[in-house]
């Protein structure tokens, strides 16, 4: 499968800068948001492009103010590859999907809560966009279905502990796959990275302060991160 410029499985693991609501307090600046995970060094930036009332109702007025705009996707696309990023989203709905297919975006993305949504997995493949599937290893029938799938070019499943932050792992085997980490460091990753993982999603902030800084490195860690994660891939 190649996302983007990067063909998976050629030795260099796609580094995704997962931006999620961090990314909502500075939409008058998304150009500077793009520049920032660009200088990182990442291969990618994501946003979620969830709606209010996909969440639970006593979590929706929480939500709503971080929403990100359907309408300004496209303008993200085109500052990510400016910077000679991918750029992808998490999707919910059909809608989504068509703002991702429609704004040229070079990939899809499924949470581990949409592991047994069939219908919208369908509406996803039928747009032959690469798609990246998290799954909660730690349900024994996801995984093993998982280990007998995870040959299949589309799409490539990332494991992912659904807690925030998750700080007590026991990793799993990301041969083949790649991992998705909610932790507040990285050595989760350098650990998938040696496994052969061919993707790596950690989430991004931008101050400390943002929504979901906890389990977000700063554009410096994140730098330093896949600084990391490149040496590994060289004593594979």
């Amino acid at each position: 499968m190649q996302i983007y410029n990067t063909e998976l499985g050629k030795g260099h693991t796609f580094i995704i800068a997962e931006t999620c609501s961090n990314i909502i307090s500075y939409l008058n600046n998304l150009e500077g948001v793009v520049e920032a995970v660009a200088n990182t060094g990442a291969d990618a930036l994501k946003i979620q492009l969830f709606k209010t009332e996909y969440f639970p109702l006593a979590e929706q007025e929480s939500k709503r103010s971080l929403e990100f705009p359907r309408e300004r996707f496209s303008e993200l696309v085109k500052l990510c590859h400016n910077c000679g990023l991918a750029c992808g989203a998490s999707v919910f709905d059909e809608e989504a999907v068509e703002c991702v297919v429609d704004a040229s975006g070079d990939f899809l993305k499924l949470a581990v809560r949409e592991w047994n949504n069939l219908e919208l997995r369908e509406w996803c493949m039928y747009t032959g966009l690469p798609i990246l599937q998290s799954f909660d290893y730690r349900n024994e029938n996801n995984f093993d279905y998982v280990i007998r799938d995870r040959h299949t070019t589309n799409p490539v499943y990332l494991a992912c502990c659904p807690e925030y932050p998750a700080e007590k792992l026991s990793m799993p085997d990301c041969d083949l796959i790649g991992w998705s980490s909610h932790t507040s460091h990285w050595v989760d990753c350098i650990i998938a990275t040696a496994d052969y993982a061919l993707v790596i999603e950690k989430h991004i902030a931008f101050n400390r302060y943002d929504p979901e800084s906890a389990w977000s490195l700063q554009p410096s860690e994140f730098a330093s991160m896949v600084s990391d994660l490149r040496r590994v891939e060289g004593m594979r």
